[in-house]
C-alpha cells in the first residue's frame, strides 16, 4: 500500500478589518429610514436574497440591520 505525504500549506496571517474599517464598509451600504418613534433618520442595511433558500421556491424575506 502506498502512502501519500502532503506538505502542509504555509499558514497565511489573515488581516481582520478594524472596527473603523468595518463601520465604514457598513455605512457605504446603509440607507436612511425614518424612525417610527420620532421621525429621525436611522441608518439601516437592507438586503434581500434572490430566493428564499437554495433550491426552495418562494419569495425571500428581507434582512434589515439597524446600525
Amino acid at each position: 500500500m502506498a502512502s501519500v505525504v502532503c506538505a502542509a500549506e504555509p499558514k497565511v496571517a489573515v488581516k481582520r478589518p478594524s472596527a473603523a474599517e468595518s463601520k465604514a464598509a457598513a455605512l457605504r451600504l446603509a440607507i436612511d429610514i425614518p424612525s417610527s418613534k420620532d421621525g429621525t433618520a436611522q441608518k439601516v442595511i437592507y438586503w434581500r436574497s434572490e430566493s428564499a433558500a437554495h433550491d426552495v421556491a418562494g419569495p425571500s424575506v428581507p434582512l434589515i440591520v439597524f446600525l
